[in-house]
Formats: C-alpha cells, structure tokens, sequence
C-alpha cells in the first residue's frame, strides 16, 4: 500500500501519498481504493455546509478537466462519499459554475396572520420580553393562555410554535411593534436663560449641617400620565435625613408653593439649600421668584439633567413599589372625589390630602 503518514508533528494525522500529495481523506492503494468517509474525520454534530462543499468541489474541479473518463468516475465517487451530493448533481457542478444564484422567486408563507396573533397575545401576557427569552416558552404558554380561555390553538399551530427560530420571532416582533403606538418627539425648546443661571452640582454626602434638602416629585399616575393627578412633593435633608412630604393635585405653581410654604413651616432647623431635579415644577419663573424674594436665605442648585444618582437620597426613598401603593390605597378615592365636586378649589383638595 503505498500510503504513509509524515511523521512532523503540525503534520500528525493527517494522510499523504507518497509524492506528496494530499488526498482530501482518501486512502487510496493499487486497485482497491479506501476512503474515510466524512462522518469519521468529524464529529456527529459537524456537517459540511454549503460553503464547505463549494469550496471543496472548487478544488476537485481542476483535477476532475485533467482526469479522463476512469478518473472521473473514481472522483465523483469520492466526491459523492464526502458531500453526500449524489453523481448527476456533481456533473452539473463540475461542467457548470459554482458560483451561488440568487433565487428566482420568493418562497410562499409559511407564518400566516393566526400565528402573528398568538405571538402577539403570548408577547404580551410575558411583559414583552425579547426573542431569545421568548422563544423557548411559547408553547406552554400557548397552552396555558388556551386553558383560561384566552388563546385559540390547533395543532398546526403548535407545530409552528414549537419549530419557529429565534430570528424569525424577531422579525415578527418588529412587525408587531409597529403597530403600537409611539410617542411623537418634542420639538427643540429654547433654552432658559434663568436656568442657565443655576448651578449644576451633587450634594457630597459628607455635609453635617442641617438644611440642605434634595427635592423631588413622585407622580401617582398609574398607566397613563395624560390628565390632572396626584403628586408627591418630598425634601430630604442630607445630613439628618429629616423627610418633609405633602399631597398636591398637578405640579402648579400655586400648590407647589402651598406645599414649600408647609415644609417651612414644619421644619425644626432653617432651610439652607434647596437641590432639585431639572423638573419644571421646580425651576420656573415664578418658583424661582419664590426662593428668591419671598424666602430669602436660600440657596438654589440643580442635579445634572438625565442623572438620577445626583438626587440618591429622593430617588431611594421612593421605591417603585411605593407610588403605585400609595396612590392605589388613598389618593384614587380622593381623585374620584375630586371629579365629582369641580367647584372645589385646588388649595382645598391640597387641605383634605394634607389631613391623610
């Protein structure tokens, strides 16, 4: 048998004819010709994809133009062994070009309308979570949705959910999202030159004097903030953690100044700074008027616009499970109550929420 293996280590396993030439894993000897499949150089799991076998048939095909009509047969065997293609493909390969074609047609669809509809309803009742964590639970809960009489499956149905890959979800989801209804942009606003005016800093947690208060505002507005609502208005000392908080219906100026008007006068230490968010509550002309002339002595800073951490105190003392409840318990009946007696004046209902 005129087959040896070089015995260099970069060369280790890998078969060779004697003048050299490498046999793509064909052992080949006199008149008997052995060859190692494909499925025994690799692993189970490992297949040629199309790419491979046009690149290995691009290399076989100079020697298939020179090899005469015996060679040619003992090559497409070799190449029928290894790309699992059978002989007539392999002719049309090597008389033709290997060169990949675009499609002629689309293929047909095979997701129809019944399928967009329980993607939706499933991505839906899971918060809208991504493809890759939607895809592997779409089919319990296809059947879980239909117990309760929320979902109408069949079998083709299920079939599809179960086979359906990651990409094609994400395709779909983007379908889907589409027809959701988006926020339109704020045009450009002109600067404020008075805020311009005040200064953008953090509040160092190091302070020991009473009297510098973070500010802030919590919305108790459920789903939908369009409308009237409730707020929370809340200063925070930093030194004492001393915690002022006050009930108002929207975020006017007549309210808000009740609402500071009620911290100071509540206040066992005098106010020294004032640190709120960039909120328009708090930096507006007549809010500004009122730090500036009607309580004077006060210093007035802002956090860095769409930085949350220069307010910790605020933010942590409202966690998101705190607004929801409160509003839910006591300010949704108050709400009521206010729709149902318009003739009540803003400072009035400010009065009831203050009496909780």
């Amino acid at each position: 048998m005129d087959v040896h293996v070089y015995p260099r280590r970069e060369d280790a396993g890998r078969v060779y004819h004697k003048n050299g030439i490498d046999l793509f894993g064909v052992i080949r000897a006199a008149k008997h010709y052995m060859i190692i499949s494909l499925e025994e150089m690799m692993s189970n799991n490992e297949k040629m994809n199309i790419d491979e076998k046009r690149k290995y048939l691009g290399l076989e095909k100079p020697r298939y133009k020179r090899a005469g009509r015996k060679e040619k047969g003992r090559l497409l065997d070799d190449m029928a062994t290894i790309t699992g293609l059978d002989r007539k493909t392999l002719i049309r390969q090597m008389n033709g070009s290997l060169a990949r074609k675009p499609r002629n047609r689309e293929r047909g669809k095979k997701y129809t309308a019944l399928f967009d509809n329980a993607l939706r309803v499933i991505y839906e009742s899971l918060d809208c979570i991504c493809a890759e964590r939607l895809t592997p639970n779409l089919v319990w809960m296809a059947r879980h949705l239909e117990a309760h009489h929320e979902l109408e499956t069949t079998p083709e149905l299920v079939a599809q959910l179960e086979k359906v890959s990651i990409s094609t979800v994400e395709r779909r989801l983007d379908q889907i999202r589409q027809d959701q209804p988006r926020l339109s942009r704020k045009k450009p606003r002109s600067r404020n030159k008075r805020l311009q005016e005040i200064p953008m800093l953090r509040l160092p947690w190091s302070i020991t004097e009473p009297g510098h208060f973070e500010a802030d505002t919590v919305h108790h507005c459920g789903s939908s903030a369009s409308g009237e609502y409730v707020y929370t208005v809340q200063m925070i000392d930093v030194a004492t953690g001393w915690s002022e908080r006050r009930a108002v219906l929207g975020r006017s100026y007549l309210v808000m100044k009740d609402a500071f008007l009620c911290f100071l006068a509540r206040l066992p230490f005098p106010v020294c700074q004032i640190h709120p968010d960039n909120g328009g509550e708090f930096l507006n002309h007549h809010m500004l008027h009122f730090w500036g002339e009607i309580v004077q002595g006060v210093t007035l800073s802002r956090s860095r616009p769409y930085h949350k951490n220069d307010n910790p105190l605020s933010n942590k003392r409202t966690p998101p499970s705190y607004a929801p409840t409160w509003a839910m318990i006591a300010l949704t009946p108050l709400r009521e109550f206010w729709l149902s007696t318009r003739s009540m004046t803003t400072s009035g209902f400010t009065t009831i929420c203050s009496n909780l």
